[in-house]
């Protein structure tokens, strides 16, 4: 379970991540595609961590 408020931003980091994932074989594998799709990629791994919604007794 997430957040509502988070949405937005989820959707976002993940579109981003993806974009730059698929950047790499276009752009050509290297330092200057994947460090960037990695932190990318990490950032959303933050967001969706940031904006979960866990249970409370």
């Amino acid at each position: 379970r997430f957040a509502r408020e988070g949405h937005p931003f989820m959707l976002g980091t993940v579109l981003f991540a993806a974009l730059s994932w698929v950047a790499v074989p276009v752009l050509g594998p290297g330092p200057w595609t994947i460090v960037p799709a990695s932190l990318l990629t990490l950032l959303a791994a933050f967001i969706f961590y940031f904006f979960r919604d866990p249970e409370r007794e």
